[in-house]
């Protein structure tokens, strides 16, 4: 992490405001549910449990799972050695076997791996045998209905998801839609928060056109770091009453 403002580097603002997100709700997660182990489902290269042990020095357990095959991250980042006894990030699917010693979780986080899954409910619901009672379960999705200020990304990731050239299987929830998943599969709905509003969503779309415009691009998307930076900040405060995502605390039935 860098200076604990990125999750790795990287000029995308989708990432930066994520991790804001998580972040900014990793007490709600972490500090006031109580326990000390710590499960991040489809955990990326790791950043979120890494930054989540070293702020928490409590928690005694920190696994962070995915399978990094279906996934164009790369590998797992290098666990830091004060942390190698607390933290562990393996390439598995979910599954009972995961726990150690019958101990079930106490803290789950789950950022965008949802709308890659079929069988959400389904998902969910093994999701909730390994965590305790009461445990707490940080969701991230994105929203049904998405709205890009550049017109030609309106409605082509719905056609990717109809041809199945996209990673994901839906475009999106609505809040009535995971509210009804997540209870189903044995989780009850604490609040539900929109994020990535039309302003951030803007910046988004215009790193993503100059992602594809070379070094000039990528120069300009240097320049505009700072800026972002202080934009993630703001919205990961502001609410929002529209938005391309949705966050979800929620606790295990």
């Amino acid at each position: 992490m860098i200076f604990g403002l990125l999750p790795r580097f990287t000029f995308s603002p989708g990432p930066i405001l994520r991790w804001r997100l998580v972040l900014k709700s990793a007490d709600w997660l972490v500090n006031s549910g109580g326990g000390s182990h710590f499960l991040d489902i489809g955990c990326g290269r790791g950043e979120y449990v890494v930054e989540i042990a070293r702020r928490y020095p409590r928690l005694t357990r920190c696994l962070g799972m995915d399978r990094m095959g279906d996934d164009a991250v790369g590998s797992f980042l290098p666990v830091p050695a004060a942390l190698r006894d607390r933290v562990r990030l393996i390439e598995a699917t979910l599954s009972p076997e995961i726990l150690e010693h019958g101990s079930l979780f106490d803290a789950v986080l789950c950022v965008d791996v949802l709308e890659h899954i079929a069988s959400d409910t389904e998902f969910l619901a093994e999701l909730a045998q390994v965590v305790r009672p009461g445990g707490r379960l940080l969701l991230h999705v994105p929203a049904a209905g998405q709205w890009h200020w550049l017109q030609s990304l309106n409605g082509e990731h719905l056609r990717e998801i109809e041809d199945g050239t996209s990673e994901h299987v839906r475009e999106g929830y609505t809040v009535q839609r995971i509210a009804a998943v997540l209870s189903q599969a044995g989780w009850l709905v604490v609040d539900v928060e929109r994020t990535f509003h039309k302003g951030y969503t803007s910046l988004c779309d215009m790193d993503a056109s100059l992602s594809r415009a070379g070094v000039w691009g990528r120069a300009l998307r240097a320049m505009m770091l700072p800026a972002t930076l202080v934009a993630a900040a703001i919205a990961a405060g502001l609410p929002a009453r529209e938005g391309n995502g949705l966050l979800v605390q929620a606790v295990r039935a």
